[in-house]
């Protein structure tokens, strides 16, 4: 659908369990949080490819996520996008820390562009 290409880059979402996502709905702010759970921890590096190539940094149209990671821990997946405008309040690093935290300290798939 429309909205699992919005909001995760990817084209198809019979791969996913569940899907989260975080932004700002009012303003012009390049901010996106997703969170992806997989059927199948196989598929992680595969669709995180995916969602970094397939995402839209500039969906919002006058700005734009320039600084963006994809990162995964088992069968979980985190794509995380912000202008670097924004840095004085997040960076993509500091988001990826918080959820590498969340995983004991343990990444296995990082991605960035």
């Amino acid at each position: 659908s429309d909205s699992v290409k919005y909001y995760t880059g990817l084209s198809d979402a019979s791969k996913i369990k569940e899907a989260v996502a975080s932004e700002a709905m009012i303003g012009s702010q390049a901010y996106s949080l997703v969170l992806v759970q997989l059927n199948d921890e196989k598929d992680a590096e595969t669709i995180a490819d995916e969602m970094l190539k397939g995402i839209d940094t500039r969906k919002w149209i006058c700005v734009e996520a320039d600084d963006l990671q994809v990162v995964g821990h088992d069968d979980v997946i985190m794509l995380f996008m912000v202008s670097s405008a924004l840095k004085e309040n997040v960076t993509s690093k500091q988001m990826v820390d918080a959820f590498k935290e969340v995983c004991d300290g343990e990444l296995d798939i990082e991605l960035k562009k």
